[in-house]
């Protein structure tokens, strides 16, 4: 196994003096070593022992990784990479402890390869580097799945048990901490070895990300627990999880390509392309569903932080852990759950109470639709979820979730007024009134919106407004001949009340303003 001065600094220095001159980072690149004489050549990415008095050309001339004892010429120091040791060290005896070091790891890289070699799994691999790393280890998936822990420890988290997979898992409670933490964030997007701060998780943890086709496999951690991590481990982890990566790919739980298929036919239906309708089927039937099974439809929506942790993954296996009889799935920055009325009984209000403890815990917005009983009209269901959140905002900013039969009316003028200014469609009458309140500081839009809630109740009407009777008449006549319309005909009182509805939405509920277009 290639070892650098780095990793051979770190042993030297449990039982000898070192003084170090490494100048560059330090690869992994030095094979074994040789004590060198003034008049032999150096061997090739081999590390050179030297004393002090050496006068070798090629160390002279630098370019080495080079242990003296006693301190060389200073040329030595400036152009090689360099650690001292003290000149009264015997060299067979440095040489000895130098060769040892190497033996370790040696052994370790060995046992490493014929590990893999019989098909050993994460688990082993780990185990067989506890001594290694005497920290924690602990390698999880791209879903927070923990694959593997070795040097267990007090203070690392207490992991949840997953019964659906048989595996442990990461708390939503840690999940929600690393979500809202900025250098978590950014510890998703590296490469190679990388310390993350205290600040995160409350100790170092020594991390490498694992990428597959440039896409977030998951992670192995050394979590600063025992003893404190050094620099050389930096080194050591890069070497590990070059072994580990192939490992983790091979033995990842892989979908049933049928369930694959199922997922990408309802995601083209959803964007519209045209969908093998057996293939459809065949999905619904592979999961025990039938076509006209009632069931609704949650879309969650992910935001930039659950990205950056590649949350998602997660979030979609803790919700089918959470809700029995769901089938769910990340689509265009969103998760979509459907869930199973027939298969899982529960009644829709108790289903929904969950979904909201839920959504709360993770810190999640959703919008939920209605219940449907033919899973290909799932693209107007998902459209539903995708309103009910763009209304519900709108309407409801303080809540976490949205359910579309709460917010149909809204949704109705939402789409309505998306390309046409809501005066179009409102009766002209009304703006007359406002613009008559506006020049005369009267209440007559006010007083019209207020009788017909009332139910044209003349007494319940003035007892709401604080006017007499006689004053009420005389507004109402007033109005009439103003707004143009019979009141009294149903179909034209109710014109009347869904334009005070549109323009309520369209001004948030308060009393519009004239522009030029309505005038």
């Amino acid at each position: 196994m290639r070892l650098n001065l780095t990793i051979l600094e770190e042993e030297l220095s449990k039982k000898y003096t070192v003084k170090s001159f490494l100048h560059e980072i330090d690869p992994m690149r030095y094979i074994g070593v040789q004590a060198l004489e003034d008049d032999i050549i150096p061997l090739e990415q081999h590390i050179l022992l030297i004393g002090a008095g050496c006068r070798n050309a090629a160390v002279l001339r630098g370019g080495y990784g080079v242990i003296s004892l006693g301190e060389p010429d200073s040329r030595i120091i400036r152009k090689n990479e360099c650690l001292i040791l003290s000149e009264d060290i015997p060299l067979v005896k440095l040489f000895s402890e130098i060769q040892r070091i190497y033996f370790k790891y040696t052994i370790w890289a060995e046992s490493l390869h014929e590990a893999v070699s019989k098909g050993a799994g994460l688990q082993e691999l780990c185990d067989l580097s506890a001594e290694i790393f005497e920290n924690p280890i602990l390698v999880y998936d791209n879903n927070l799945f923990l694959l593997a822990i070795s040097n267990d420890a007090q203070g690392l988290p207490v992991w949840d048990y997953d019964e659906k997979s048989g595996k442990r898992t990461l708390p939503l409670e840690v999940l929600n901490d690393f979500k809202l933490n900025e250098e978590f964030q950014q510890t998703m997007l590296t490469t190679g070895a990388k310390m993350c701060s205290e600040n995160v998780i409350g100790y170092k943890v020594l991390y490498h990300n694992f990428w597959v086709n440039n896409f977030y496999a998951g992670r192995i951690c050394i979590n600063e627990l025992k003893r404190e991590i050094t620099p050389g481990e930096y080194s050591l982890l890069e070497y590990f999880s070059n072994i580990l990566e192939p490992v983790l790919q091979y033995s990842k739980v892989r979908q049933n390509e049928r369930i694959k298929a199922f997922e990408q036919s309802l995601k083209d239906m959803l964007s519209g392309n045209a969908v093998n309708e057996m293939l459809l089927l065949a999905g619904l039937t592979d999961i025990g569903w039938g076509r006209n099974d009632r069931h609704f439809y949650i879309r969650i929506i992910t935001e930039d932080r659950d990205s950056k942790t590649f949350s998602a993954n997660y979030t979609c296996n803790q919700l089918e852990n959470h809700f029995p009889h769901s089938f769910v799935f990340p689509y265009d920055q969103s998760i979509l759950m459907i869930i199973n009325l027939e298969k899982n009984r529960k009644e829709l209000s108790i289903l929904l109470s969950e979904i909201k403890m839920f959504l709360r815990e993770g810190l999640f917005r959703a919008g939920i639709s209605r219940v449907c009983s033919d899973f290909f009209r799932l693209r107007e269901y998902f459209f539903q979820t995708a309103l009910a959140v763009q209304v519900g905002e709108k309407r409801d900013p303080m809540y976490w979730y949205y359910y579309f039969g709460d917010y149909t009316i809204p949704a109705m003028f939402h789409e309505m007024t998306r390309n046409i200014s809501s005066d179009i469609y409102c009766e002209r009458g009304l703006f007359s009134l406002l613009k008559y309140d506006e020049e005369h500081g009267t209440q007559l839009y006010e007083t019209l919106r207020t009788y017909l809630d009332c139910n044209m109740n003349i007494t319940h009407t003035s007892e709401k407004m604080f006017i007499h009777r006689t004053t009420l008449m005389y507004r109402l006549e007033r109005i009439s001949s103003m707004v143009g319309a019979d009141i009294k005909n149903p179909e034209e009182r109710f014109r009347i009340l869904l334009s005070y509805h549109l323009l309520d939405w369209t001004n948030g509920g308060q009393t519009p303003k004239l522009t030029p277009q309505s005038k």
